[in-house]
C-alpha cells in the first residue's frame, strides 16, 4: 500500500522559486538585481509549491537565486534549482536572479528644425533642454553637438562640451548609438542618431554640427548667430553613422536643420 502511494505521488515536482526584483530609478541607470529566495523542500511523497513551506517531511530549504549581474548587464543570472523529488531530504527550487537595467545616458535629434541663427551655443543647448523636458526624457541636463569660436581666439569644441564617458542610447528604444566619448571623434557611430525626443523616427535630413568627424571646428554660421546672408554652417546627416553623421557638407545658414542633443553625466559620476 505504501509503495502504491509513493508511486502515485512521485511525479509531483517542486515548482520554481521566487524571481528577483526589478528595481530602478530612471530608464538607463544601472541597478543590481534582487536575490531570489528558494522554495521550501517537499514533504515526503509530495512536492511543495514555490514559496510554500511543507507541513511535514522536513525537507531542506532551496538554494537562493544569485544576485543580478552588475553594471551594463541586461539580465541577471538565474539561481541554481534544487533537486525536487518526493524524498524528505530534497531541496526546493532556487530563486531566479535579479535583472539589471540598461546603463548609460540618452541622446536624440530634435524633431524641430532651425536656421543657423540659434542665438549662440547657450541658446542651442536650451533648445535641447526644452525638447527633452517636453518629450520622453522629461528633464535632465542636455547639450547640443555644436562647435563654435570662443573668446580670445579660443575654440569651443563639441566633444569638450559633452560631459560623460558614455554610452549614449537612443531615447525610447535604448539602442546604443555611441559606445563611448572617444567614439564621438572616431569617424563613426554604433548607430544613427535618428530618433527624436519622443522616441519617434525622424525623416532623413541635415543636422547642424559645425564639427568635423575628428571633433574639430568647421563653418558655424558666425557662432550660430547668422540665419541669412552668405555665411555657411557645417552639417551632418541624421540617417548616417559614418563620418557624415557630423561632417557631410556646409550649408547656407538660411537652411533649416535639426540638432543632436546629448544628455550630460552628473559631475559626481
Amino acid at each position: 500500500m505504501l509503495s502504491l502511494r509513493l508511486w502515485l505521488l512521485l511525479p509531483a515536482a517542486v515548482l520554481a522559486g521566487s524571481c528577483g526584483l526589478l528595481l530602478g530609478i530612471d530608464q538607463y541607470n544601472d541597478v543590481a538585481g534582487g536575490t531570489g529566495s528558494g522554495a521550501s523542500g517537499a514533504a515526503s511523497g509530495s512536492g511543495a509549491a514555490a514559496g510554500e513551506t511543507a507541513t511535514s517531511g522536513g525537507g531542506s530549504t532551496g538554494s537562493g537565486g544569485d544576485t543580478g549581474a552588475g553594471a551594463g548587464s541586461v539580465i541577471g543570472t538565474d539561481g541554481s534549482a534544487g533537486a525536487g523529488n518526493s524524498s524528505p531530504s530534497s531541496s526546493g527550487s532556487g530563486g531566479a536572479g535579479g535583472y539589471a537595467l540598461l546603463l548609460g545616458l540618452r541622446v536624440f535629434v530634435t524633431s524641430a528644425t532651425h536656421d543657423g541663427n540659434l542665438g549662440g551655443l547657450g541658446d542651442a543647448d536650451e533648445y535641447c533642454t526644452k525638447a527633452a523636458k517636453n518629450g520622453k526624457p522629461d528633464g535632465g541636463s542636455w547639450v547640443a553637438w555644436l562647435s563654435a569660436p570662443g573668446v580670445n581666439d579660443t575654440e569651443l569644441l563639441a566633444p569638450d562640451r559633452i560631459v560623460g564617458s558614455g554610452p549614449w542610447r537612443l531615447v525610447g528604444s535604448g539602442t546604443k548609438a555611441v559606445e563611448s566619448h572617444d567614439q564621438l571623434t572616431s569617424g563613426s557611430l554604433s548607430h544613427e542618431i535618428n530618433v527624436d525626443e519622443n522616441g519617434k523616427g525622424v525623416v532623413p535630413g541635415p543636422v547642424w554640427t559645425g564639427t568635423t568627424e575628428l571633433g574639430e571646428t568647421a563653418h558655424d554660421c558666425k557662432g550660430w548667430t547668422e540665419g541669412s546672408g552668405g555665411a555657411t554652417g557645417k552639417a551632418g546627416r541624421l540617417e548616417k553613422a559614418d563620418k557624415t553623421w557630423t561632417n557631410e557638407q556646409s550649408l547656407p545658414c538660411t537652411t533649416t536643420a535639426h540638432l543632436y542633443c546629448f544628455e550630460q553625466a552628473k559631475v559626481s559620476q
